[in-house]
């Protein structure tokens, strides 16, 4: 055999036996997920789940999400640069969704003030006295009610793509969105299978998000989440929508017949943003203004151009975290 080959042979055994000592005597690095801290909150009879970021000893803020949200439609990202500009982080799974209890609205409804009560459940939980509250879409119409009935709790609210704490008269344009605007979204038919339904929600959250493009991999990875990270009934609800045995979620029964609080906002004394979509197909900015932001003292509102109801994109979460960072540095506890 010539020498070269030996040579070869040699050095892949030495090789192979390098490998085989690496294995033996020294441990694997390998990367483990990043864990996310987590919490069980009580409020009544009703678990909730959430989640935290940063240092408690910060300011908090608390994400309160939209009808039908769970705590992970506020992005890891997002979450984790607030933490890192010096604010402790809660977000939660509302009741009747995520990791939260299920309830029997037949047997024990629940309406927004409800709901509000269980934010007040979590800043306890936390031992937190103050927050500053910040609400996407009906997450935002709870953000009101803390402020009127919890002023004490609150340092600032942020409604985003928010409803009015009342039913005001839609003119007639707004009007023939909303007839466009819900065909389009009953046309999603959800089923218990993640594979089956993705393409359905991808089409209404498109349709909701407005002028922008949509980030079709934050959205997929959202949408697995709600299917993952779920109760069994949670995930339930969707068939018995889409085969028309339960047509209305407990989010949106507890929204209906909503008392009207306008007359109340001028009592507020705490700063107030307003952030809105200028496309915004279900709650329109002009019934934010004029419902709102015109009758709370100190508030001031920003109409982002192009922005529909949902956020779906990393630049418009980025403009919404500069918007926070700005006007909620000014408040301190």
């Amino acid at each position: 055999m010539p020498a070269r080959y030996l040579i070869i042979i040699v050095c892949i055994l030495l090789l192979a036996l390098g490998i085989i000592f690496r294995l033996l005597f020294f441990k694997q690095k390998t990367i483990q997920p990043k864990l996310i801290a987590s919490m069980l909150v009580k409020s009544g009879n009703i678990d909730l789940y959430t989640e935290h970021f940063g240092n408690h000893e910060n300011p908090a803020v608390l994400l309160i999400s939209g009808a039908m949200g769970s705590a992970r439609s506020w992005p890891d990202e997002f979450c984790q640069n607030l933490a890192n500009a010096g604010y402790f982080v809660i977000r939660y799974d509302h009741r009747d969704m995520g990791l939260s209890s299920a309830v029997d609205y037949a047997k024990n409804p629940y309406n927004l003030d409800d709901m509000a009560k269980d934010a007040i459940a979590i800043l306890d939980a936390y031992n937190i006295k103050k927050a500053h509250i910040v609400g996407h879409s009906m997450g935002g119409a709870i953000a009101q009610l803390l402020a009127l009935d919890y002023p004490k709790r609150v340092l600032s609210i942020v409604p985003i793509s928010s409803a009015a704490l009342a039913n005001p008269e839609l003119n007639v344009q707004e009007k023939e969105i909303h007839e466009h605007t819900w065909p389009v979204l009953m046309r999603n038919k959800p089923t218990k299978n993640f594979e089956e339904s993705v393409d359905g929600f991808m089409h209404s959250y498109e349709y909701l998000h407005g002028d922008l493009p949509m980030d079709r991999a934050m959205v997929t990875a959202y949408i697995k989440d709600m299917y993952v990270r779920s109760r069994p009934e949670h995930i339930e609800w969707f068939e018995k929508f889409s085969q028309g045995i339960e047509p209305i979620h407990n989010h949106v029964k507890a929204q209906q017949n909503i008392t009207d609080r306008t007359k109340d906002l001028k009592n507020i004394r705490i700063p107030v943003l307003i952030i809105h979509g200028q496309k915004d197909c279900l709650s329109f900015a002009r019934i934010m203004k004029e419902y709102c932001a015109d009758l709370v003292p100190h508030a001031t509102m920003e109409i982002i151009p192009g922005m529909g109801h949902m956020i779906l994109n990393k630049a418009l979460w980025s403009k919404i975290g500069e918007l926070l960072s700005r006007d909620m540095g000014k408040y301190v506890q």
